[in-house]
């Protein structure tokens, strides 16, 4: 198995990235089929990327989330670069948790709406 990152760096990294994270916040984890590992801290979630994951692959698609969004079409991470774990050497970024929404656009009586229609256009928030 490999090493993974400790509760204590995990929530140390979070709080740098977010005032919603205290030294107390519970950590919970979940590995993914992927081999990587998705981390709930407070208001953050990090995700430890697989050992094999490309840096400058990584940097890009961070990259593009942020462009993303600035249009308000994705969430935006909390930071613009992947760290490494020092544990195991992994590529770790960061998400927010609770502030994640959905923009979808419906269509009204058979036909597609205009995108200033407010009837048309839902948001849902999750947590």
């Amino acid at each position: 198995m490999t090493a993974e990152p400790s509760d204590a760096w995990l929530r140390a990294y979070a709080a740098r990235l977010s005032r919603g994270v205290r030294d107390g916040s519970p950590v919970r984890r979940v590995h993914t089929p992927s081999g990587a590992l998705v981390v709930h801290v407070g208001d953050v979630v990090v995700k430890v990327h697989h050992l094999r994951t490309d840096a400058a692959a990584l940097s890009r698609r961070l990259a593009a989330s942020g462009q993303l969004a600035a249009r308000g079409l994705v969430v935006p991470p909390l930071s613009s670069r992947p760290v490494t774990d020092p544990a195991s050497g992994r590529l770790v970024t960061a998400w927010p948790a609770s502030t994640c929404w959905v923009r979808t656009t419906a269509i009204c009586r058979g036909r597609r709406p205009a995108n200033s229609s407010p009837a048309c256009t839902a948001r849902r928030w999750t947590r």
